[in-house]
């Protein structure tokens, strides 16, 4: 089983699709590293058994339906091994669509910046923590935009700068007040430079072609009336 703290940080922050996909990776690698020293068939029933019993388990409670038609099977060992094989596909169809989905979200909600774009925003950086330093604030006050603005910073020098971190910047900023807020207007004035910097290059980046928006398909079950292949009831390894 996993541990609460598995569960809390798969999920927050995740969309409910992300968090499957995350919490099957950790389900499936638990099974992986149990039949790593075992490789008794008896073992393997029992692993694979949990491995889909908490796959079902973690879909039915994220609201998930993709996996509405399958159930947890039961009878000769060789009907274990298909329902367990082809629930595998189905499962890695689902978390390649959500991982590619969520690979273009990132790419929408952040930008590309150019050399020459991330040496202004260091110069902007720079300029708004030397207000800061010298902002009549309380010690924590300042060690609050400390946090912010080296969090943005630490995304400015990523391939892609993702505007969460910017908007955690303005967010910490806007909720000084009184005599604060006076003396840190011109932190203002350098914060609307850097969205304009960051809007102006996201315009240009989408002014390129995208793929077509695609949604995850629910994948069917395999019949229960399909033929089976004439082996016995030992697990094909």
């Amino acid at each position: 089983m996993l541990s609460d703290d598995d569960y809390i940080e798969a999920i927050r922050g995740n969309t409910p699709e992300m968090a499957f996909v995350k919490l099957e990776a950790k389900f499936r690698q638990k099974m992986n590293d149990d039949l790593k020293d075992n490789d008794e068939s008896g073992f393997f029933d029992a692993c694979a058994l949990e491995y889909i019993n908490h796959c079902l388990a973690t879909a039915k409670a994220l609201d998930l339906d993709f996996l509405d038609p399958w159930t947890l099977p039961s009878g000769k060992r060789q009907q274990l091994w298909d329902h367990y094989r082809d629930l595998l596909v189905a499962i890695d169809n689902f978390k390649v669509q959500i991982q590619v989905a969520n690979a273009r979200g990132v790419l929408r909600y952040s930008v590309g910046l150019s050399h020459d774009d991330k040496e202004k925003l260091r110069r902007y950086v720079d300029e708004i923590k030397t207000i800061v330093d010298n902002a009549p604030l309380d010690g924590w006050k300042k060690d609050r935009l400390y946090n912010l603005i080296n969090a943005f910073l630490a995304e400015v020098d990523r391939d892609r700068a993702p505007w969460d971190r910017f908007a955690d910047l303005v967010i910490g900023l806007a909720h000084l007040g009184g005599q604060a807020a006076t003396e840190l207007r011109p932190v203002r004035e350098l914060i609307d430079s850097i969205a304009r910097l960051l809007g102006r290059t996201k315009e240009i980046e989408d002014s390129t072609p995208k793929l077509p928006k695609s949604t995850p398909r629910r994948i069917p079950a395999p019949s229960k009336d399909r033929p089976k292949p004439d082996v016995d009831d030992d697990i094909p390894f």
